[in-house]
């Protein structure tokens, strides 16, 4: 099996998507919400196997409402920005998983799809643990902790520079959503011409 295969197998596999697109910006939530709170992160040298799991599970969780509070706000959508509703784009998901000739095509938009949720809810989780980082700060503040100049300047450029990947994170996610209907019209075409021949 070639590097590529087990690259495809990956992104197209529900796990990858899982972890890509629920428990990572999950984990970003709660650990920011963690260090906005307490200020420090140093329990997770010491925390047990089971806590793991459980954190994973609760990263799992969190991942999910942050993808439908994404929803809510209209930062994160399934469909491409011209689509009104969902049925065309489940038209088109049923189209293609009812066709098993066109394997390569629907992995990658299976590929696409992970790319897609992944970008929305890391640029969103993102956003949010920004707000928990300046809410940390300001709590440190009012709590007396002064930090030494040099570390407010690099806690500045690391804002900026994550505000910059938020913000591209996103226009990925745009570009996603619009090649996945790309790739699912390709497919449906492919099949249409097939159901004539």
């Amino acid at each position: 099996m070639d590097n590529l295969s087990i690259l495809d197998r990956l992104f197209t596999s529900y796990l990858a998507r899982d972890f890509l697109a629920k428990i990572i910006p999950g984990s970003l939530i709660i650990l920011a919400a963690i260090w906005a709170i307490h200020g420090e992160l140093s329990f997770l040298n010491d925390m047990a196997w089971g806590l793991w799991i459980l954190a994973f599970g609760f990263s799992y969780c969190t991942g999910f409402a942050i993808q439908a509070m994404a929803e809510a706000v209209k930062w994160f959508r399934a469909r491409p920005d011209d689509e009104d509703n969902q049925i065309p784009l489940m038209e088109r998901s049923v189209k293609i998983y009812s066709e098993t000739k066109f394997e390569r095509l629907r992995a990658e938009r299976e590929r696409i799809v992970t790319l897609k949720e992944m970008s929305g809810n890391i640029s969103f989780a993102g956003l949010l643990a920004l707000g928990l980082w300046v809410v940390g700060i300001v709590r440190s503040w009012f709590s007396g902790i002064c930090y030494p100049t040099p570390q407010v300047i690099i806690g500045i450029l690391v804002s900026l520079i994550f505000m910059v990947a938020i913000y591209k994170l996103q226009r990925y996610h745009v570009s996603f959503r619009k090649r996945q209907r790309q790739i699912e019209e390709i497919v449906i075409n492919k099949i249409e011409k097939t159901e004539k021949a």
